[in-house]
């Protein structure tokens, strides 16, 4: 490449960080009307960071406080009924859990207190009626014969619900039933053919199809005039089933910031300020090399901070900081590798553009094979994992992602730009080796 269009290539590439770094951090004014928000400023923030409400669901009981179960028995202790209690007790966290998720939560937290009650926090929330739209009631399905007292199937009858647009235009819910529920359900419809079936939704009448035919498929879909919100909600709420338990709440309270706005601007600061320690040191290290990582890096924040702002399931709280600190630790890294690993080949006698081409090329299975691992394991931390470890391998994930490609390939296309400029030794602090 010669060295004139070097030279206007990476002009315009540092142009564009230089844009981008402003989108990235700045918020500024558009119009009278509409204000830019930076990425950073677009970030969504946990209950640690932006505060939040808590509220303590507890386990129905009679008068006498002692437990009871759905039809209003006592459950005794020891029982064989108090060890289903206690079983039931960690589904309802599985299902809030997927509730909270599923409406774009994935850092609330849901454990559990004491023997009998379970706390959800939930990040960015001000009122606390609102957990109850956001976690949802049981959805108790029922679908009933046309006596409308018969129960006929129930949402235990329901493998997975999904939300469809009819030949109308209008949103469905659309069911797809256990292989039971659907011997139940063809059984139902043989029966009462030519009659109205009931489709209830928490004992309310949500719609009263006619059956025309028997239906042997194992599919069906309830139509209720409904939203598009509404149809996603009910859909959600059967897929992740009614709470076992019946629960009243003993205590809501909203929730300020642990660390609070000044505690987040000066971790921002304590970031900037590594950052820019590391990129001092790279570039007094590696001379011309430890410039060509430094960009790369400013670079992968960048992007960084675009996806964790673009991506819905993303909430940030301490443990996902820790998450973006060890993938930047692993990106500079892999730029040390490709430096030394170019170094070695330089130092051997070869051109200074051969020995960045077999540098890279020895340094992509090293880097490769460290960083895939480590994907392999935020993967599964975010898909077995909960609350506070689900947030730090989302931005662990993320990070490493980003990571494998600002050094592999960023790296490699500022490395391209800056050899035809100068090849000079002292720049880029290499030597060839000294033979006696």
């Amino acid at each position: 490449m010669k060295k004139s269009k070097a030279i206007v290539l990476l002009s315009i590439l540092l142009i564009i960080i230089a844009v981008a770094g402003v989108l990235a951090f700045t918020p500024f004014k558009i119009s009278e009307k509409h204000d830019y928000v930076s990425a950073l400023g677009n970030i969504k923030l946990g209950v640690d960071l932006k505060g939040g409400v808590y509220v303590v669901l507890e386990a129905e009981k009679n008068e006498d406080g002692e437990l009871i179960d759905k039809d209003g028995n006592v459950i005794a202790e020891g029982s064989s009924v108090m060890n289903t209690f206690k079983q039931n007790i960690k589904k309802s966290m599985e299902i809030l859990e997927k509730r909270l998720s599923d409406k774009g939560y994935p850092e609330a937290t849901v454990v559990q207190q004491g023997s009998d009650k379970i706390r959800v926090e939930i990040p960015d929330v001000s009122d606390p009626d609102e957990v109850f739209s956001i976690i949802g009631k049981p959805a108790d399905l029922e679908f009933r014969a046309p006596d409308k007292t018969t129960v006929l199937l129930t949402g235990s009858d329901v493998e997975k619900a999904g939300v469809a647009v009819d030949e109308n235009g209008k949103f469905v819910v659309t069911l797809k039933f256990t292989k039971e529920g659907t011997k139940k359900f063809a059984s139902a419809t043989q029966t009462y053919q030519g009659q109205a079936m009931h489709i209830y939704v928490d004992n309310e009448l949500i719609s009263s199809p006619s059956i025309k035919e028997a239906i042997t498929g194992g599919q069906a879909s309830i139509e209720g005039n409904f939203q598009a919100g509404e149809a996603n909600d009910l859909a959600s709420s059967i897929n992740s089933g009614a709470l076992p338990i019946v629960f009243g709440v003993s205590e809501s309270k909203v929730m300020s910031a642990t660390l609070g706005d000044n505690a987040i601007k000066t971790s921002l600061i304590a970031s900037i300020i590594g950052i820019c320690l590391v990129i001092v040191f790279m570039i007094v290290w590696y001379r011309g090399f430890g410039l060509i990582a430094s960009l790369s890096l400013i670079v992968y924040v960048i992007i960084d901070l675009f996806l964790l702002a673009m991506l819905p399931w993303v909430q940030l709280t301490l443990p996902g900081v820790a998450g973006i600190v060890l993938s930047i630790g692993m990106a500079v890294d892999a730029n040390i590798i490709i430096i030394e690993r170019t170094k070695d080949e330089y130092r051997s006698g070869k051109t200074l553009q051969l020995a960045s081409q077999i540098g890279f090329k020895k340094a992509f299975s090293a880097i490769l094979d460290g960083n895939v691992t480590t994907i392999i394991a935020a993967a599964v931390l975010w898909i077995f994992g909960a609350g506070v470890i689900k947030g730090f391998a989302i931005t662990l994930f993320i990070g490493i992602v980003v990571s494998l490609f600002t050094s592999l390939v960023v790296s490699r296309m500022f490395t391209k730009l800056f050899l035809p400029l100068t090849k000079k030794e002292k720049f880029y602090g290499v030597k060839r080796e000294v033979k006696n």
